[in-house]
């Protein structure tokens, strides 16, 4: 009888080493770093919806709409003059809101790194990123109240010490930026700063380069 009560009290004892054990596994895992500068330094911030204030949601909520499926995006693009080919499709990589450090602001010629790696549909496999590739980065900027873009483009770049994908980009501002790809027979296609096509992937899987009669470009 003493054996069997010892017995019960050691496999107690287990039990609940065990259980303190998994209790204080560690810390959680600290989110991911959206933005740093030349050295690697921390100088943005992902904020996330629900600790956006009420007025913050609403400016948000009117820039996301016009990416939050791919004809929107698409429909996005071609009213900032994008001249998107018939058989291309946009991908949304996501539609992210920044601040500055602690809810500031950044300088203005401000060069971010931003992280791609963490946006919604490459976070969860949806979209493949390759260095390379050019992203298109539509910032939601306030102007008296109204909505305007302002549009910029930028490689995509593979940072193997991180092990995430980035873009450099140079911003004056932070609000809710939607980071853009348009793909066209399974590559991305590469526009210039009129959203003309420079190149894109033909149906053999060549890809062309496209000159403006305009400029020349």
């Amino acid at each position: 009888m003493k054996m069997k009560k010892l017995v019960a009290m050691l496999t107690a004892g287990v039990l609940c080493l065990g259980m303190s054990v998994t209790a204080f596994a560690g810390p959680s895992p600290k989110d991911p770093i959206a933005g740093t500068d030349a050295n690697g330094n921390e100088i943005v911030e992902n904020v996330k919806y629900e600790d956006l204030n009420p007025a913050q949601k609403a400016l948000y909520d009117e820039a996301a709409a016009h990416f939050a499926t791919p004809e929107e995006a698409a429909t996005t693009l071609k009213n900032l003059g994008y001249q998107l080919p018939k058989d291309s499709n946009v991908v949304v990589l996501g539609v992210e809101e920044y601040t500055g450090l602690k809810g500031g602001d950044i300088a203005p010629g401000t060069k971010i790194n931003f992280n791609l790696s963490m946006l919604e549909n490459v976070a969860n496999g949806k979209q493949q990123l390759r260095a390379g590739d050019q992203v298109t980065l539509v910032h939601a900027t306030y102007v008296n109240g109204k909505l305007h873009w302002e549009v910029k483009q930028a490689t995509v770049k593979w940072d193997a010490k991180a092990g995430i994908f980035y873009a450099t980009v140079e911003m004056d501002s932070l609000s809710p930026i939607a980071f853009i790809e348009v793909m066209q027979n399974g590559d991305v296609i590469a526009f210039n700063s009129k959203g003309e096509v420079v190149s894109s992937t033909s149906a053999s899987g060549k890809e062309t380069v496209k000159t403006s009669p305009k400029t020349g470009e």
